[in-house]
């Protein structure tokens, strides 16, 4: 999990190795870490997301100690948790934290559903999955969380498809996986949501490849691996997608590396590990996020990558 702060330096969550702040210009880490005798410390040490607010704020999700926040003049967390308290977390289990176009801060939970903060009143709403009501998110395993352009909300339950929220209406739009719907979406675990340069959405999802989002029809264009393809995508486990400021599209796969998808052409350039050859240095590609230098950093299962996209 990689996400840039106001500062221009790359926060980095690790599972089991707490955060990590790297200050860029001096090239250093920062580590924080849970300690049990500290209450203004980091409180778990496994990172699920992260987000930067408005305010330039940090906030942190973990994997079972709910939602950490530091201020961006202060290294103290403070921390937000499930209890018995009304208008509390519904869930300690973080995926996703999204702050949107009106500086609200939206929470994925991990069967908790979604959750709205209220930063006057220190209060969270949850939004659960209502099997009975089609008006309600489809699922409350929330692992993504994404606002485009047009100020809608893409919802991302794990297994469940896509709820587009309507904040407006107070409406939902289901997209689901049909097998027999070769311009629905391609499976029903959603990994990422995007939106390029050109704002086309796209989505990353594990088994089924990247697709893109024809928002006048409904329907997606679909991109899967294909073997006897070389400028095909390399693999239809996708971990992560971003569009830089040239207008690029980069993929990371979970074994195959990276991709760089050219529009134009509908092609793909691979970037994977070799054993002793220079390159990217593991497959499995989590976090993509651009400095203001025109850096990529790249966050792999080990460790950390950059590729200058201006030369």
């Amino acid at each position: 999990m990689l996400f840039r702060n106001d500062q221009g330096n790359l926060w980095i969550g690790t599972e089991n190795g707490g955060l990590n702040l790297y200050n860029i210009r001096a090239g250093t880490f920062e580590n924080y870490l849970q300690d049990d005798i500290d209450n203004t410390s980091l409180n778990n040490n496994s990172i699920s997301s992260i987000c930067r607010d408005y305010k330039g704020n940090m906030w942190v999700g973990t994997a079972s100690g709910g939602i950490n926040f530091v201020s961006r003049d202060a290294n103290k967390f403070t921390h937000y948790r499930q209890s018995s308290l009304p208008f509390s977390l519904s869930n300690n289990v973080m995926i996703s934290i999204f702050e949107d176009s009106r500086e609200n801060l939206w929470i994925g939970t991990d069967g908790g559903g979604l959750n709205l903060f209220d930063d006057k009143k220190g209060n969270f709403t949850a939004y659960k999955h209502n099997p009975l009501n089609r008006n309600s998110i489809c699922g409350n395993y929330v692992l993504e969380v994404f606002e485009d352009s047009e100020g809608s909300l893409w919802i991302a339950p794990w297994g469940d498809g896509i709820a587009v929220f309507n904040k407006e209406k107070n409406t939902y739009k289901h997209f689901k996986y049909d097998p027999s719907n070769v311009k629905g979406i391609p499976r029903s675990n959603i990994r990422t949501i995007a939106e390029d340069a050109d704002k086309n959405i796209w989505i990353g999802t594990y088994g089924g490849g990247i697709s893109q989002c024809d928002r006048k029809k409904d329907n997606f264009i679909n991109y899967h691996s294909d073997k006897t393809n070389p400028s095909g995508l390399s693999n239809n486990y996708v971990n992560s997608i971003y569009g830089d400021k040239k207008g690029n599209l980069w993929i990371g796969t979970n074994g195959s590396g990276l991709e760089l998808f050219n529009k134009k052409t509908k092609t793909f350039t691979h970037f994977s590990h070799e054993d002793g050859k220079a390159g990217i240095g593991n497959n499995h590609v989590y976090g993509l996020e651009e400095d203001e230098n025109g850096n990529l950093w790249i966050g792999t299962s080990l460790g950390l990558n950059r590729i200058n996209l201006l030369t």
